[in-house]
């Protein structure tokens, strides 16, 4: 069965801030992170369950050229993107954002 996308609305505040940043360090690496980005959402569709399991029911997903997560909530119906956060950040920062 193939769930739905969905966004936090703090989730797409930060995929607009990554990719900003990115553009401002050089023009059109923004693109590329979204690019990436976009990559990791059809893998995490199309597997959902075979990512990295946090705490029941959130899993992660690694961007492979970008050091960021993906972190999202896996239910029965949809895939809720909770979070994308840099990988040196403390393991614990997408707790901040679970029970939303």
């Amino acid at each position: 069965m193939m769930r739905s996308i969905r966004f936090d609305p703090l989730a797409e505040t930060d995929l607009i801030e990554i990719a900003d940043y990115y553009d401002n360090l050089r023009d059109g690496l923004g693109r590329e992170f979204l690019r990436e980005f976009t990559g990791a959402m059809e893998r995490i569709v199309r597997r959902p369950e075979s990512y990295r399991l946090l705490e029941r029911p959130f899993h992660f997903c690694g961007l492979r050229r970008f050091k960021y997560n993906v972190i999202y909530r896996l239910d029965p119906e949809q895939i809720l993107v909770l979070m994308i956060v840099h990988q040196m950040r403390h393991p614990d920062t997408w707790k901040k954002r679970r029970n939303r």
